[in-house]
């Protein structure tokens, strides 16, 4: 009766043994940092996007949609309408299939058109594959591993307690406050970027 409950256990517990090795996750695939570029550029907030178009910054919203080629979704907002004094806005934008939010501001004492008014902030996330063609300082996307991140930029005090977002600040070759936003997903895989000009 001891050799039965004996074999009987160990059946059990092989059993268990290999329920748990099918439940493993299979290794994240995660895409290449240049992490040399992302360490030497991204206060800048330079963007690549697909057909080897770059923006760089600062830039206003009409330079903008020349050099990446983007298009304005929606006609709420359109290069003609009129900012006042320090007023901003906030609208989406695409190109070859790659969505992004950008946010204006008119840094005048007067009334301007938006096509005018400064790109102050961009945001994309890892909705679909085309925003994986979107990279930051010519490498950073949606995609990218928080190791390779960390390696970068090293690990920011300024993050939540989760490691769920890391938060950089400095100043661009203008001298302006800039601030770097790179949240992850539970893999610690980049799940969305933004970058912000502090005007």
């Amino acid at each position: 009766m001891k050799k039965l409950i004996s074999i009987i256990l160990v059946a059990v517990m092989v059993l268990s043994f290999a329920a748990c090795d099918n439940n493993k996750k299979p290794p994240v695939e995660t895409l290449p940092l240049d992490t040399e570029a992302l360490k030497a550029d991204w206060k800048n907030g330079t963007l690549g996007f697909p057909g080897d178009k770059t923006v760089t910054f600062p830039c206003t919203l009409s330079e903008f949609l020349e050099q990446s080629g983007a298009k304005i979704n929606g006609t709420q907002v359109t290069e003609d309408t009129i900012l006042e004094s320090d007023e901003s806005a906030s609208f989406y934008a695409s190109v070859e299939g790659a969505n992004f939010k950008i946010t204006i501001k008119n840094t005048t004492d007067e009334a301007i058109s938006c096509a005018n008014a400064y790109v102050s902030k961009y945001s994309y996330n890892n909705t679909n594959e085309a925003n994986r063609q979107i990279k930051f300082a010519g490498t950073l996307s949606p995609g990218v591993s928080r190791s390779d991140v960390e390696k970068a930029l090293e690990i920011p005090e300024n993050r939540t307690s989760e490691d769920e977002f890391y938060i950089y600040e400095g100043r661009n070759s203008k001298n302006k406050k800039v601030k770097l936003n790179v949240a992850f997903n539970n893999d610690g895989v980049v799940n969305s970027v933004s970058y912000e000009i502090l005007y």
